[in-house]
């Protein structure tokens, strides 16, 4: 991962721990997760638009070389090779689509720990903080 050892990624994390704090650290890192998808969208766009730009120089090419036998199985083999890459960009997609969804839910689940974990401190705190309350001299006695 980038060329980065678990050792370093934990130093990185703790750093950031510290001089972002424990509320603002995982909004950062979806707000870090929906910009690196965005990115990664964008890139298959333009490799999707490149390839269909070279598919249709491709077919024009091969309209033209058409009265020649070899220009005829050229185009076939294009046509072979551009269905295959449709499909495999396609699985590519979806798979990016489920594991954004296994990430999304990831974070939901983390996002309600913290919460739950948060309700439990507040209500240990509340039952430290209470005073007792009925016991007087004669309950001891």
């Amino acid at each position: 991962m980038f060329g980065l050892g678990m050792g370093e990624i934990l130093v990185i994390l703790v750093i950031a721990l510290i001089f972002i704090g424990p509320k603002k650290l995982p909004e950062l890192a979806r707000g870090a997760g929906k910009a690196i998808r965005e990115f990664q969208r964008t890139k298959n766009d333009i490799v999707n638009n490149i390839q269909r730009t070279e598919d249709e120089v491709a077919q024009a090419v091969d309209e033209q070389k058409l009265g020649t036998p070899q220009g005829q199985e050229q185009s076939q083999e294009r046509e072979q090779v551009q269905g295959q890459s449709q499909e495999q960009v396609q699985e590519q997609e979806q798979g990016q689509e489920q594991v954004q969804e296994q990430e999304q839910g990831q974070e939901q689940k983390q996002d309600q720990e913290q919460v739950q974990e948060q309700g439990q401190e507040q209500k240990q705190d509340q039952d430290q903080e209470a005073p007792i309350e009925g016991l007087g001299r004669s309950d001891f006695s």
